[in-house]
């Protein structure tokens, strides 16, 4: 069975749906807390280790100072780089509007105004329920689909677990 659909994405459900996290979060944020501490710990007691091995005790400083530098340096330039990435696609994050999607038991192809994606069987992460829509999580993006959108007796919990069944099969 193929699905066509053709639908209106409000704005504000299409950036919330795109900005929303691919996966939740499978570690406790606790957890991540203590993993970021030990880093914190961990990059200075190595650079100190591997310093004493290899150089003498009073360059250390000058050791330490020039990584912090240096990974300064490295952070800027991504974040500069980010923000440059970013504008170039609010232009599509910001789309909403129209779209139309084929969806069949191997591909989905979805279409806007600035943007067509196909997405094969081997791409596809999972399908899940947000705010009204199923969100189709491939490897690096999300197809919206609106549920309001599903033909006439379509129930939008069957039309993922249908989406699941084709998928993985």
């Amino acid at each position: 069975m193929r699905y066509d659909l053709e639908f209106a994405i409000p704005a504000d459900l299409y950036q919330r749906a795109i900005t929303h996290p691919i996966k939740e979060a499978e570690v406790a944020p606790s957890a991540r807390r203590w993993r970021n501490v030990a880093a914190a710990i961990c990059f200075p007691a190595s650079l100190f280790a591997f310093h004493m091995a290899f150089f003498s005790a009073d360059t250390f400083i000058v050791m330490l100072t020039g990584g912090f530098i240096g990974a300064g340096v490295v952070l800027v330039a991504w974040w500069m780089r980010n923000r440059t990435l970013v504008r170039a696609h609010k232009v599509r994050d910001d789309a909403g509007g129209l779209q139309r999607t084929h969806v069949d038991a191997s591909v989905v192809e979805a279409s806007q105004r600035h943007i067509r994606r196909f997405v094969h069987r081997p791409f596809f992460a999972g399908i899940r329920g947000f705010s009204g829509t199923s969100l189709i999580d491939v490897t690096t993006d999300r197809l919206i689909v609106l549920n309001a959108a599903l033909p006439v007796g379509t129930v939008s919990d069957a039309f993922r677990g249908t989406r699941m069944r084709w998928w993985r099969a």
